[in-house]
């Protein structure tokens, strides 16, 4: 993530790039704790198999938000939304 802040956020230094790409995994591990809840939930009440074609579909969302930031290639809020999604 560094190199796609290099162009965009030149007046950065290396410690503040470190530090705002550690920043955006936040929702990472935000995510990961609603997704954990949240499908534990659902399995509860639907099943797994209804739970598991929930989770595929919040996968299919994770990499759809992966790819419009990789086309995207900027630091940018859809970096947060991207590590939140991929958590779940």
């Amino acid at each position: 993530m560094n190199a796609t802040m290099e162009t965009n956020h030149s007046d950065w230094n290396d410690n503040t790039k470190l530090s705002m790409s550690l920043f955006a995994m936040i929702p990472l591990g935000f995510g990961e704790i609603i997704g954990s809840l949240l499908m534990g939930k659902l399995s509860d009440k639907w099943g797994y198999h209804t739970t598991v074609k929930v989770l595929l579909a919040a996968t299919l969302l994770a990499f759809t938000l992966l790819f419009l930031m990789i086309a995207n290639n900027t630091f940018n809020v859809l970096s947060f939304a991207m590590t939140f999604v991929w958590g779940l």
